[in-house]
């Protein structure tokens, strides 16, 4: 999407200036100058919208990616060359360079993401070769403990539905937890098949397979009832792990979509973020009536990007969808549903990150809220009582998820490009460590009993010891 908005303005001026061009042929030198004049206003645009809107690209995705730069440099310098030869103008050799690699570069981009996502590429050896990791759940580790099946075997085998696992929530048992792929548009495929599969902790074996819901958050309570959201189908189930068996459905009607659901203190008590819109609502546990209702803002036409629940004061915060230039991201709400502040962003990070917040965690001690940038790479550091901006921890463009220890004050970022984990000390606030987990790092959980990070990406489902970044005495 970054460099998208430069190529169509880099058509307007080669549009403007064709029109510019065939009116002085005309003999029409008013009429051009009004083009020309169009021309440079499109070209001061796409001056701006490359140094602003395309930063996240530059400094991310070409660093990353330095194969994406040549290929669009070396074919826009070679037709500047030609034209230099054919009119020997630097200002118009500059200008046409320029306006080619713009055309040429959103047509990589393309490129590179469909290898992006159809390409493997998960360097799985460094994953290996790291003593700190161990891969609980994968395509390779299911036919590593079964290698006698066959072919058509393996493609009916449910962990290959989920070698690339997109989600994960505890079960009620804390031997057990769910594991999927949560795609909002399935693939045909065998390997895209939609599936949830609940599979012991420890070993990754699998317990149960369950097809053809898309399953995109879930929370399990100690009475053996699950409930989980489905955005893509407008559905909210209820799952009955004693019977391993759905208990009642609910059907929202578009473009309510839900996604976030956890309980509150007490597990009496529901709340069901949607996506599509930015709405919010509490329900009964046992009868799933309706009991408070809130849409935080009815002008914006996205969701729910984020929510959480602060389980010492028990409020709400809600990050709404990502939308361009949103100043007011995050809502604080009381346990009723009642709207109490807004966190604003500074003009200066909007415009670096463009309000684009994906992922929050909250630590009681310090009184902070840590958000994802995911544009402008970096934690977003806010106060949370007052709501104000207090500062970032540079991480890198692609930052997604977060985890947080709040005993030792250390936060763990994942980012969906590079494939790293960063470990962040909060006190500090300076990066101290960096693991490889394989790119497309998803969701990730941190278990405070045994100093373990659980995390997804193309590589699997695994488990990482984060002990050894531990201060001492914590």
């Amino acid at each position: 999407m970054f460099a998208i908005p430069s190529f169509f303005f880099t058509l307007a001026v080669l549009f403007w200036r064709s029109l510019a061009q065939g009116a002085r042929k005309k003999n029409k030198p008013r009429m051009a100058l009004f083009f020309r004049r169009l021309a440079a206003v499109n070209l001061i645009l796409l001056v701006f919208i490359c140094a602003y809107w395309d930063r996240p690209f530059w400094v991310g995705f070409l660093i990353d990616n330095p194969w994406l730069w040549a290929a669009s440099f070396i074919p826009a310098g070679c037709w500047a060359a030609v034209r230099h030869r054919r009119s020997p103008n630097w200002r118009k050799t500059l200008l046409h360079f320029f306006l080619v690699y713009n055309l040429l570069l959103p047509l990589f981009l393309q490129l590179w993401f469909v290898l992006f996502y159809t390409v493997r590429d998960d360097d799985s050896w460094r994953v290996e070769a790291d003593s700190r990791i161990k891969v609980l759940f994968s395509q390779k580790r299911a036919e590593e403990l079964r290698p006698w099946m066959s072919p058509s075997d393996k493609n009916r085998d449910p962990r290959r539905s989920v070698s690339d696992p997109r989600i994960f929530f505890p079960s009620a048992d804390p031997e057990l937890i769910y594991l999927g792929n949560g795609q909002e548009d399935p693939p045909t495929s065998v390997r895209g098949r939609q599936a949830l599969l609940l599979v012991e902790r420890r070993t990754g074996r699998l317990r149960q397979a369950l097809f053809g819901q898309t399953i995109i958050q879930g929370t399990c309570l100690p009475n053996k009832k699950c409930y989980l959201t489905s955005s893509s189908n407008n559905t909210f189930f209820v799952w009955d792990e004693t019977r391993l068996a759905f208990e009642r459905t609910l059907k929202f009607p578009a473009p309510y979509r839900p996604r976030w659901v956890f309980p509150d203190a007490t597990g009496d008590t529901l709340y069901l973020g949607f996506d599509g819109k930015p709405r919010i609502e509490r329900l009964d546990a046992v009868t799933l009536n309706g009991l408070t209702e809130r849409t935080i803002d009815q002008s914006r036409a996205g969701g729910l990007a984020y929510l959480l629940r602060d389980p010492t004061s028990g409020e709400l915060y809600a990050l709404t969808e990502e939308v361009i230039l949103n100043d007011r991201p995050i809502t604080r709400l009381t346990a009723d549903l009642q709207a109490v502040a807004s966190f604003r962003l500074p003009w200066l990070r909007l415009l670096c990150g463009q309000g684009y917040l994906i992922s929050m965690v909250i630590d009681n001690d310090r009184k902070e809220l840590y958000a994802t940038a995911i544009l402008d790479g970096a934690v977003y550091i806010f106060d949370l009582t007052s709501g104000r901006y207090v500062g970032q921890v540079p991480v890198g463009v692609g930052v997604r998820q977060l985890a947080y220890d709040a005993v030792g004050h250390r936060l763990f970022a994942s980012n969906y490009v590079d494939g790293t984990i960063t470990v962040l000390d909060m006190t500090t606030r300076q990066s101290t460590d960096r693991i490889f987990i394989g790119k497309r790092a998803r969701e990730m959980f941190y278990d405070s009993t045994n100093d373990r990070l659980y995390a997804t990406s193309v590589n699997g489902w695994l488990e990482i010891d984060v002990s050894a970044g531990k201060k001492p005495g914590v």
